[in-house]
């Protein structure tokens, strides 16, 4: 309950049960993905031999996977696939459990930065509720509960909230000793999790050395006697970071390179720069969601150089104010916004460089940034590294009508729990038509169609199942055979007998007596 104002503890029990139970309601029904991409490896690798398993981990500490070096956060993972299997329920709840939680902790961060302004009780919780609601409830957020595999993102948010609050607590309250070394923990942390702890360690290294440079500058105020507790939990941090750095960068497997004009790359940076930007702003608003544009990152690099001047402005702006008066309050503003700002490029660069590098070719490079700027596991990111400067916003727009604000901060969360629900009903069934398929419900008629041939003395179809696992492999149940077989708890003796898709359609009719088969092919063909 760190993240709480103090004496709150109480009221923060109740904002995490409303919290968590607000977010079961709203995206209980929505159907898992579990097979999907690396979430179906992952499955599928869980009922290999002791062998290869312990080989599938000792990749995990032996490679980077696009930047990801998370050895122990895929190994936690691959464990949770031994243990719940095609279990549902539980990869449905357990993300809705972090969905929950992340959403607790961002509208207690926000009420606890806002009582550092004096704003009231009922204002700091109104804030709160608003931000919250627009971070969870938008449509970008499905992907992130129905695949498995998206744990890592919202584990990354959880840890990137307390960093923030941290540090904004480090400009607040320097003489309170806790505070720097619980961002540095949480930016560590958030390391271990997702190649995105990079921007989180960026930020919080961004504030660090903004206090520093004002304690420097004025020995005298308040921070100059806190300058060494500072320092060092700086320089710890920026050595965590140095080593994860390395082996993020240097157990890269093999890839091509292309080369390109320096002008063209650098044309292509600030194209791209403009378009997170863009989408960034685009996260606050109710909108509908845009299709990806690859000729905006073309024309578009002016822009990013107007997005860049705006932003050392502004930093420029806060830190001559917080030179002239370092009070704690000029101090809070200037850490909200240069920790912002820092995340916000740190992202950019952290995601063309690994767009870059994993591109063949700069037409494939100009293609992935552009996708970049709209898949979900991407912006949803994207909205939270510059909450410090929406937290900041909102505070300012509570001090200009501190009457008024906290019913429309009210509205905006009903609004927000409106507008998910009726997406989930209305547009997200034909958005994505594949994302709805639940895993669940496939898996089930799977092991129906194997247990009725079994029973008719038929051998089991090999029916292509490449619509759940989206393209990581050409699976097919020849592939699931090892989920098949404990699923239906088959002894080592007993035997699938299967025949190729091509010699099954031949002689379809002789399947009348297995009706789940012609379900799970309607289901499986259906968007071949």
């Amino acid at each position: 309950m760190f993240l709480l104002p103090p004496g709150s503890a109480r009221r923060g029990v109740v904002i995490v049960v409303l919290s968590l139970l607000v977010v079961a309601a709203v995206y209980r029904k929505t159907p898992m993905n579990f097979f999907r991409a690396e979430s179906g490896r992952f499955l599928v690798e869980s009922v290999s031999s002791k062998e290869r398993q312990d080989k599938f981990q000792r990749d995990f500490f032996m490679r980077s996977y696009g930047g990801h070096y998370t050895p122990l956060a895929f190994i936690a993972e691959f464990q949770a696939a031994k243990l719940a299997g095609t279990n549902e329920s539980f990869w449905k709840w357990r993300q809705i459990l972090v969905l929950g939680l992340v959403a607790a902790a961002l509208c207690g961060t926000v009420s606890g930065i806002a009582s550092l302004f004096q704003l009231s009780r009922w204002g700091g919780w109104a804030i709160g509720a608003a931000l919250a609601a627009g971070a969870v409830f938008r449509p970008e957020v499905m992907e992130l509960i129905s695949w498995p595999f998206m744990i890592f993102q919202l584990l990354w948010i959880a840890f990137f909230i307390p960093a923030l609050y941290a540090a904004v607590r480090v400009a607040s309250a320097p003489e309170q000793s806790r505070w720097p070394w619980i961002a540095v923990l949480s930016a560590c942390a958030s390391l271990q999790v997702s190649g995105l702890g990079v921007v989180t360690v960026a930020a919080v290294s961004a504030v660090f050395s903004g206090l520093l440079l004002v304690a420097m500058h004025s020995p005298s105020a308040m921070y100059g006697p806190h300058r060494k507790r500072i320092a060092t939990a700086l320089i710890t941090l920026l050595g965590v970071a140095a080593i994860h750095g390395w082996a993020m960068l240097h157990l890269l497997p093999p890839h091509p390179t292309f080369s390109a004009p320096f002008r063209s790359i650098c044309r292509l940076f600030l194209g791209f720069i403009a378009n997170l930007a863009a989408a960034a702003a685009h996260t606050f608003m109710a909108t509908a969601i845009s299709e990806p544009d690859w000729r905006s990152l073309g024309y578009a690099w002016p822009y990013g150089v107007l997005v860049i001047a705006a932003s050392v402005l502004l930093i420029f702006w806060l830190v001559r104010k917080a030179f002239r008066e370092p009070t704690p309050r000029n101090l809070t503003w200037c850490a909200l916004h240069i920790f912002s700002i820092s995340a916000f490029f740190a992202f950019i660069g952290l995601a063309a460089v690994r767009q870059l590098q994993a591109a063949p070719s700069l037409d494939q490079a100009w293609m992935s940034l552009t996708y970049t700027t709209v898949y979900p596991r991407y912006i949803v990111p994207l909205h939270f590294t510059v909450i410090g400067s929406a937290i900041g916003a909102a505070v300012w727009l509570m001090q200009r009508a501190p009457r008024l604000a906290p019913a429309a901060f009210a509205v905006l969360v009903l609004a927000a729990i409106t507008a998910q629900k009726d997406f989930q009903v209305t547009t997200f069934p034909y958005r994505e038509p594949v994302w709805r398929i639940s895993h669940g419900a496939a898996w089930r008629l799977v092991l129906a169609t194997v247990r009725e041939c079994r029973m008719a003395q038929l051998p089991v179809p090999n029916i292509p199942l490449g619509v759940l696992t989206q393209g990581w492999m050409d699976a097919d149940m020849r592939v699931m055979e090892p989920l098949i077989r404990r699923d239906l708890r088959l002894a080592p003796e007993e035997k699938i007998e299967m025949i190729g898709w091509e010699e099954y359609t031949a002689q379809r009719e002789r399947y009348a007596t297995v009706p789940s088969l012609r379900l799970l092919e309607a289901k499986m063909l259906r968007y071949e």
